[in-house]
């Protein structure tokens, strides 16, 4: 065999290679970006991608965490999803189901994030009928996991029932204590729903036990679900795309405001269980990951302190003795949505007169740079600092840092 020939043989051999990466990879006018709907024109003419995360947004949701309004702060949240044959629809990739289960993880993990003495149950619709997914709980874990089963499934089928899914949602809040609040965070992908009995009854129910609903749809406005969300107080919006979709689903992070009859002041039982060591001598219940009991010596976990049993992880709600089971930094986290941290006043890239560095990272700024200035300590940050405050860290560090004699 000629060497010309080696030659010719190697490159059909690349080019198959290349032919089955392109199949795998799929063509160009396939995949959907829609770039442009991620363009916008700002303030001074400028073309600018808009996404998920941008700052600009973020800023906006902090701004309507107007301090003062009355917010609950234990909440009891149901997160139902339309898993109908809608969501084999390919306008998100790599389908409509598969990148609303993602976000939706996503969004489980920034609600216990922001509210970690926070409860919440996953239910979903689908042949008509509703199922509970995930009992309602505080563990992040565990939902994230149910989530992740359904998308590995990836079992849509079948016509929505939203009548269905509310009334399941409200079986599961209707023991809910009076002191938490109680709302129904709904994604729902259909254009039609099939309910067995009349959804203007269940709709009323929902308004007297104090339920509030809110609906983010994945198509065009559907006008029994616009509705809903308006007799019981809740938000209806529809999603363009999977940012502005990403976008909607985390505004439901904050807990919303209520009104000033909904919820009574109170006092909540709370106990605070030490970490420890267990000891190989005793018998533990593990209320979190072994409902049956059984022997977890040597292990690192929490001891109930009213009934003694063994727990490995909190915040929970003790299944011996009912007992709610929290850490002095998770209280302390609850309490930044009802006082959050006033916006900072944006320093436009001209004015010269602020600092030279940023108070948190220390950073120097460029020409041009976005900032911001607190308007208690008037010390400047940079865009990644003024977000980390307020999102996560919820304490001004120039505030904290003075001197109070």
């Amino acid at each position: 065999m000629s060497r010309r020939q080696l030659d010719i043989d190697k490159d059909d051999e690349f080019t198959r290679e290349e032919q089955e990466a392109k199949k795998k990879k799929g063509y160009a006018w396939e995949s959907q970006d829609r770039s442009w709907e991620r363009i916008q024109e700002d303030e001074s003419g400028r073309i600018r991608a808009v996404g998920a995360d941008d700052p600009a947004t973020r800023r906006q949701r902090r701004q309507a965490l107007i301090p003062g309004i009355k917010r609950g702060i234990v909440r009891y949240a149901v997160l139902a999803i339309d898993a109908s044959e809608s969501m084999n629809d390919s306008d998100m990739k790599p389908s409509r189901g598969i990148a609303v289960l993602t976000i939706c993880e996503q969004f489980v993990q920034e609600f216990f994030e922001q509210n970690p003495i926070a409860h919440l149950a996953i239910v979903a619709t689908f042949r008509g009928s509703a199922t509970q997914v995930a009992a309602i709980g505080s563990s992040p874990q565990a939902l994230c996991s149910e989530l992740s089963t359904m998308a590995e499934k990836a079992s849509f089928r079948g016509e929505a029932s939203l009548q269905n899914l509310l009334e399941l949602s409200k079986a599961i809040l209707d023991p809910v204590p009076p002191y938490g609040s109680k709302e129904v965070i709904m994604v729902f992908s259909s254009l039609s729903t099939t309910d067995p009995g009349d959804i203007k009854a269940t709709t009323n129910s929902l308004k007297e036990n104090g339920i509030r609903c809110s609906i983010v749809g994945l198509a065009a406005e559907v006008y029994i679900l616009r509705q809903v969300c308006k007799k019981t107080g809740g938000e209806y919006h529809v999603a363009t795309n999977e940012e502005h979709f990403h976008e909607l689903v985390n505004a439901h992070v904050p807990p919303p405001p209520l009104a000033s009859d909904t919820l009574k002041a109170s006092l909540v039982e709370m106990g605070f269980p030490k970490l420890k060591v267990l000891k190989s001598s005793k018998q533990y219940f593990d209320a979190n990951v072994n409902p049956k009991g059984g022997r977890s010596s040597g292990k690192i976990g929490y001891e109930c302190p009213r009934c003694k049993s063994w727990l490995s992880d909190v915040p929970v709600e003790c299944v011996l003795c009912g007992l709610t089971l929290i850490t002095s930094p998770h209280l302390a986290r609850s309490y930044h949505h009802l006082f959050p941290i006033p916006a900072f006043k944006e320093v436009t890239a001209t004015d010269t007169s602020g600092a030279a560095r940023c108070k948190g990272c220390c950073k120097r700024f460029l020409s041009g740079d976005s900032k911001a200035q607190c308007t208690s300590c008037k010390n400047v940050f940079c865009e990644e600092c003024d977000i980390f405050i307020h999102d996560s860290l919820h304490n001004c560090p120039g505030c904290n840092s003075i001197d109070p004699a």
